[in-house]
């Protein structure tokens, strides 16, 4: 499957989760409940599974090369994404929610249903291999830092966008980071560096639960879309800067700062890392951009936005972003 059957397959998502709603198939309830079943079942299932993987000394500097670019690319993306928010008048670290999902989507692109799948279409095994170490530190970030991020460090006790109280532990602090998908981290870890195979029951549970998390993130997305004013949504600039930072302006300073780099002698890095890094960074906003804004009631809404536009988007800039690259 290419890139461009791969963004149509998200766009249906999102319609199959908008239409399920509007022919009240599902209640209004459904979708907070589906993204907190996702945010503590499925998530944590994910993690385990991709990391349980053949421990594999081959490409390993290649890869530890990607998981430090990765590292410096989610910083450039948070201090990017706070600048524009800053250009537009909106910091927003307590009270507006377009720009946390505005940070949020920046730092972490669709890199399970996208990502993944795009890569390996491109560039084959070692390709998946090499975007396998990419998102690692991400992951560890997705997990422990994406909630705070989300949340916009309010503390328990505080209001969230909707009025309602925010409860121990879904904010800012350090019982934020105490959740499933934050402690099935180190058991990844393990599993990836020794090289411990599951059991096969247990592997196909944890395969069938991974497999649901991008798709019903999607249809999460569609939910939120079915319930908002979208003239009201697409009416916020930010939705648009984001798509452009997203798509366009990520994967163009990823490639100019690796382009310049290996104008330094010893600093090139191999081709296939460029190209993967690139590719990566021009993902669309991750599904689960969603799945954290219902969460932390951080403007779902806007968030579906973002992940709707986005994605749509991609059809057209992800196919041409790796033409360039060849």
């Amino acid at each position: 499957m290419n890139a461009v059957s791969l963004s149509l397959v998200m766009f249906l998502l999102i319609v199959a989760g908008y239409g399920a709603r509007k022919l009240k198939v599902v209640d209004g309830h459904f979708g907070t409940s589906l993204a907190n079943f996702i945010f503590n079942i499925v998530f944590p299932a994910l993690i385990v599974r991709s990391m349980n993987i053949p421990f594999n000394v081959d490409d390993l500097r290649n890869g530890a090369v990607l998981m430090g670019i990765c590292a410096v690319v989610m910083g450039a993306m948070f201090f990017l994404a706070a600048g524009a928010n800053a250009a537009t008048g909106r910091i927003g670290e307590r009270t507006d929610a377009m720009a946390r999902i505005l940070r949020f989507a920046m730092m972490f692109p669709n890199y399970t249903f996208m990502a993944y799948p795009v890569i390996e279409a491109l560039y084959g095994k070692t390709g998946l291999f090499y975007v396998t170490m990419y998102t690692m530190p991400m992951r560890v970030v997705f997990y422990t830092l994406g909630p705070l991020v989300m949340a916009g460090m309010r503390k328990a006790g505080g209001a969230a966008a909707d009025g309602t109280t925010i409860r121990e532990g879904e904010g800012g602090g350090w019982k934020a980071l105490l959740n499933p998908a934050v402690l099935s981290i180190p058991i990844g870890l393990l599993l990836y560096v020794f090289s411990v195979e599951l059991p096969l029951p247990l592997a196909k549970s944890l395969d069938y639960l991974a497999s649901v998390a991008t798709p019903m993130g999607m249809v999460v997305s569609g939910l939120a879309l079915a319930d908002s004013d979208l003239r009201r949504l697409f009416s916020e600039g930010r939705v648009f800067l984001l798509t452009a930072m997203r798509l366009v302006l990520a994967p163009a300073l990823v490639w100019g700062a690796l382009t310049l780099l290996a104008l330094v002698p010893g600093l090139a890095v191999d081709p296939l890392v460029l190209k993967v890094a690139v590719i990566f960074s021009a993902m669309p906003a991750a599904s689960s951009t969603t799945i954290f804004a219902l969460r932390f009631r951080t403007d779902p809404d806007r968030a579906a936005a973002a992940v709707f536009v986005t994605t749509v988007l991609s059809i057209l800039t992800v196919p041409l972003a790796a033409f360039l690259l060849g």
